[in-house]
């Protein structure tokens, strides 16, 4: 039998102890809260489950309020343009074998169509290879220029902005 030792802790002489300890013959262990009692996993369960099929009714009805995506490819891989509910999303890299100029001049990469230029310019910063900085402008009026101190010929760039 389980005697008491200090406070309140009891020792397990055999597996007859464990099973007067937590009573397993009459009931289970609540997975909930780790008490003896009926246990509450089902519950539980069905409460998980009908917040999940809430979350995909809303996030159904968002997905069928959104407009359908435009998209305009520019000089082959070197400007994507996305338009989704009045918000552009323009990227572009070098997989067309683009070298970017590295002279710390401002060069033209592309002219942008009207219908996805930005309201006002943006400037924004590309990545390369070997760590080369990339600066990039978009104007107004179309333009999308680069600026970078070093040849680079692996280079991409992302940006977003409202129409």
């Amino acid at each position: 039998m389980a005697t008491t030792t200090g406070t309140g802790a009891k020792k397990i002489d055999n597996t007859d102890d464990w099973r007067d300890i937590f009573d397993i013959h009459n009931d289970t262990v609540d997975a909930y809260d780790g008490k003896i009692g009926t246990t509450a996993l089902p519950t539980t369960a069905q409460t998980i489950t009908g917040a999940i099929d809430e979350h995909e009714t809303d996030i159904s009805t968002l997905n069928s309020n959104l407009t359908t995506v435009e998209s305009k490819n520019i000089d082959g891989t070197y400007c994507y343009l996305y338009k989704k509910s009045d918000v552009i999303y323009m990227f572009g890299h070098s997989a067309g074998g683009k070298t970017l100029t590295g002279d710390s001049q401002w060069h033209t990469l592309t002219t942008v169509d009207a219908g996805y230029r930005p309201r006002g310019d943006i400037y924004f910063a590309g990545a390369s290879t070997g760590g080369k900085g990339i600066s990039f402008h978009l104007a107004s009026n179309g333009t999308l220029e680069y600026v970078t101190d070093a040849n680079t010929s692996y280079w991409n760039y992302s940006v977003s902005f409202p129409l």
